[in-house]
């Protein structure tokens, strides 16, 4: 994988951000703080979401990327994706 660190910028321009997925229980608000962008995530890893044009989730088999902070948002859809990968 590669990615383009502090992509949205610095501390000072973080921010709350829609980011949308294939799987529309995933598309939620996310907290993006100094956040880098998945700029390539290899043939065998599936983008999961995307803002715009970028990759900011990511999965390949048992493991998952994100480049936002889903543990600060009370939305739990992607506490219970991650837990539903585990289970397996």
């Amino acid at each position: 994988m590669t990615v383009v660190r502090n992509f949205f910028g610095g501390q000072i321009n973080s921010s709350i951000q829609y980011i949308a997925a294939e799987d529309k229980r995933l598309s939620s608000r996310q907290y993006f703080i100094r956040a880098p962008i998945i700029k390539d995530c290899g043939k065998e890893a599936s983008v999961l979401a995307t803002l715009g044009p970028s990759a900011v989730a990511v999965q390949q088999n048992h493991l998952l990327a994100t480049v936002f902070h889903s543990e600060l948002e009370d939305e739990l859809s992607w506490l219970c994706h991650f837990l539903r990968m585990v289970d397996k």
